[in-house]
């Protein structure tokens, strides 16, 4: 049985060493449990990195050019080219030049080394003097000479086959001196 006294009394007060260890172990197990929010925040972080650095490495490798691909290109790119020369100064140079006495049968341009081959038939050799002459006062035209010349046989009549060569001369552009 229990003593009278003691029913009468108030409950004593917790020991005071029973409450400072309770509130130590409290703020330990804060301090451990915000230690540890960090740290899963941080392994978040960098799993994150890892997956994107895995994405990035997994890009399919750049595909190497097609061949096929890559000619049509260097075609399109030369038909361009081609279409930007300026052709009608040299056209309209020939054009004007040629009379009745000749007959051209070729004309072949050389874009990159500025030149054109013309190759045909005169009437004989005064005929071709003056084309090559008549050639010569072009603007479009220098330096316009006689590279082969052979006497042919067309339809029963004697005539001049001839090849001459000329150079194209750029058009000046606006404003360059």
């Amino acid at each position: 049985m229990r003593k009278p006294d003691q029913y009468l009394l108030p409950p004593s007060p917790v020991k005071p060493a029973a409450a400072v260890a309770l509130a130590a172990l409290l703020i330990g197990a804060a301090w451990l449990g915000e230690a540890a929010y960090g740290q899963r925040q941080d392994a978040l972080e960098l799993q994150r990195k890892v997956a994107r650095a895995a994405r990035l490495k997994e890009r399919p490798p750049a595909r190497p050019p097609d061949p096929a691909q890559a000619e049509t290109g260097k075609h399109w790119r030369a038909l361009q080219a081609e279409r930007d020369f300026a052709w009608y100064p040299v056209f309209a140079a020939v054009e004007n030049a040629v009379g009745d006495d000749i007959e051209l049968m070729e004309f072949e341009p050389d874009k990159q080394d500025l030149q054109i081959v013309l190759r045909g038939f005169a009437r004989d050799g005064e005929a071709l003097q003056e084309f090559i002459r008549e050639l010569g006062r072009q603007p479009a035209l220098r330096e316009v000479y006689l590279s082969h010349q052979k006497n042919a046989l067309r339809a029963g009549v004697k005539v001049l086959n001839f090849e001459m060569k000329a150079d194209i001369r750029l058009p000046q552009r606006p404003g360059a001196s």
